[in-house]
């Protein structure tokens, strides 16, 4: 729809005064928070599990989240481009579905072979569902406030590791490591993906006549750079994230050893 001015406009999404991005982002800080704590933080919690059942060291089994990582980070390049041209939404919908279907494979494993294996494919609907897509929508829904926005969704993501690392303790004591994947993996599924599927909507754009004849160029412009932009920082996000992992696994061995009292 055009007005008076000339300027072209989308239908605006707000409810007497009160801007969707908002909802957008509170439902991503909500979904970040589990898929980091189910598709992360849980794994080295169930390694001493791991290693007793299949029979291999932590160290071989870790080597399935750095394969993990790996993929992540090279899954940035296409997953850039994807962000670029058609949003977050259905890539972060299918990011979810395929997660959830990769934690009940990773239950049913019987070896480092297939361990590997679904924790490489685990890497891809890493890369469609963490914070590189999210940033992305919260980016495209704030011309301004984006920096309350990505904090909001930062720090309640940054609770993941809290939440979720009791969680699957918890599990793994009562039900062993096998099922509490089980139902992490049901948990992801009835939360994330209805988030991703009906909360996020595309951002509405608003143009003005002397824009647009500049707008398309500087468009191709921005989505043939940011894909290479994307793959050193998801490398960088990747191995702060891998330290911690290790620090975590260090850390939960040394409690488990330590004599009681």
């Amino acid at each position: 729809m055009s007005s008076r001015s000339g300027r072209a406009t989308t239908a605006p999404q707000n409810v007497s005064g009160f801007h969707y991005g908002w909802v957008v982002a509170a439902a991503l800080a909500v979904s970040e928070a589990i898929s980091w704590g189910i598709l992360y933080y849980s794994f080295p919690v169930f390694l001493r599990a791991m290693e007793t059942d299949l029979g291999v060291s932590q160290v071989a089994i870790t080597g399935a989240l750095s394969a993990a990582l790996a993929v992540s980070a090279l899954a940035a390049v296409p997953v850039g481009w994807w962000l670029d041209r058609h949003g977050p939404r259905a890539l972060m919908t299918a990011g979810s579905c395929l997660a959830t279907a990769i934690l009940f494979a990773w239950s049913r494993v019987g070896g480092l072979g297939g361990l590997y294996a679904v924790w490489s494919v685990m890497g891809l609907a890493m890369a469609m569902t963490l914070y590189e897509p999210a940033f992305a929508a919260v980016v495209q829904w704030f011309p301004s406030h984006r920096d309350r926005a990505l904090l909001i969704v930062t720090l309640v993501g940054g609770l993941a590791s809290t939440i979720f690392m009791p969680v699957a303790a918890w599990l793994l004591v009562r039900f062993g490591w096998r099922t509490a994947v089980q139902a992490l993996a049901a948990l992801l599924a009835a939360t994330t993906i209805p988030l991703h599927a009906l909360v996020l909507r595309p951002a509405p754009r608003v143009l003005s006549p002397n824009r647009e004849s500049h707008c398309a160029p500087r468009s191709r412009r921005r989505g043939s750079g940011s894909w290479r932009l994307a793959l050193p920082s998801a490398v960088s996000s990747r191995s702060r994230s891998a330290c911690t992992a290790s620090r975590s696994s260090r850390s939960t061995d040394t409690r488990r050893s330590a004599p009681r009292r």
